[in-house]
C-alpha cells in the first residue's frame, strides 16, 4: 500500500520537476504560449489509506514558431492544444489509476478552456497584421 503512494507522489512530482526544468531550460520570456490545465478534481486516497486530495495538472503549449495568420498555424496551435489536454488527462490517469483519462470531466474542460486562449491567440495575431496595414 505505502509503495504504490510512493509511486504515484514520485509520479507527479517527476512530471513538475520535469515541466520546470524544461521551461528554465529555455531562454523564453512565455508570451507566446498557451495554458492547457486539466479541472481539479478530489482524488480519493481513502481506498489507499491517504488523505483526500484536490488535484489538476498544467501544462504550456508554446507557438512563437507558428504563423497564426495562416490557417495552417491556426490549425497546428489547435492541434498542439489537443494533445496537450489528451497528455495531461492520460497523466492524471496514470497518477490516480481510479481517474479515468478518456472521461469527459477531464479532457472536455481542459479543451474547451484551452481552445479559447489559443483562438483569442490567433485573432490577436490576425487583428495586429490587419492594424499594421
Amino acid at each position: 500500500m505505502l509503495d504504490s503512494s510512493k509511486f504515484r507522489l514520485a509520479l507527479v512530482a517527476g512530471a513538475f520537476v520535469f515541466a520546470a526544468s524544461s521551461a528554465l531550460a529555455q531562454d523564453y520570456d512565455g508570451s507566446d504560449t498557451v495554458t492547457v490545465t486539466a479541472p481539479r478534481f478530489h482524488a480519493d486516497d481513502t481506498k489507499v489509506g491517504g488523505p483526500l486530495e484536490r488535484v489538476s495538472l498544467s501544462g504550456i503549449v508554446r507557438y512563437d514558431d507558428l504563423n497564426l495568420q495562416t490557417p495552417e498555424g491556426a490549425r497546428e496551435l489547435r492541434w498542439r492544444v489537443r494533445e496537450e489536454a489528451r497528455a495531461i488527462c492520460r497523466n492524471l490517469a496514470e497518477a490516480y489509476p481510479y481517474y479515468k483519462a478518456g472521461d469527459s470531466s477531464c479532457y472536455k474542460p481542459a479543451l474547451e478552456n484551452a481552445l479559447v486562449k489559443a483562438d483569442e491567440a490567433i485573432q490577436d495575431a490576425r487583428d495586429y497584421d490587419s492594424y499594421r496595414d
